[in-house]
């Protein structure tokens, strides 16, 4: 009987594996459950100056393959003005140039 054991595995593991020697062969599947990433530390509230600058910070559990930061339902894309960032598990958006939402400026 042969056994592998596979660390670390992800969905693209999932599938058909065989092992075959000169005269047979025996084929399994491997089924991967993909593990919820959550948040370990949750984003806070900040406050920040007219024309200043605020940052948003949160970490989940595993680094994460795709992140989106939102204002309300508009998704943000990295600009001047919005700085998207990951380093490992901590996700950062930096706000540059804030302004008053009253403002006209």
């Amino acid at each position: 009987r042969s056994s592998d054991l596979v660390h670390d595995v992800s969905p693209k593991d999932a599938g058909e594996y065989t092992c075959e020697t000169e005269v047979s062969k025996t084929k399994a599947t491997v089924q991967v459950k993909e593990v919820v990433n959550r948040f370990t530390k949750e984003l806070s509230d900040v406050k920040g100056e007219e024309k200043g600058v605020a940052v948003f910070e949160c970490e989940t559990e595993k680094p994460a393959h795709i992140v989106t930061w939102r204002k309300g339902i508009a998704e943000l894309q990295p600009t001047k003005k919005h700085e998207l960032s990951q380093k490992g598990v901590t996700l950062r958006l930096t706000l540059n140039e804030l302004r008053d939402r009253t403002s006209t400026r």
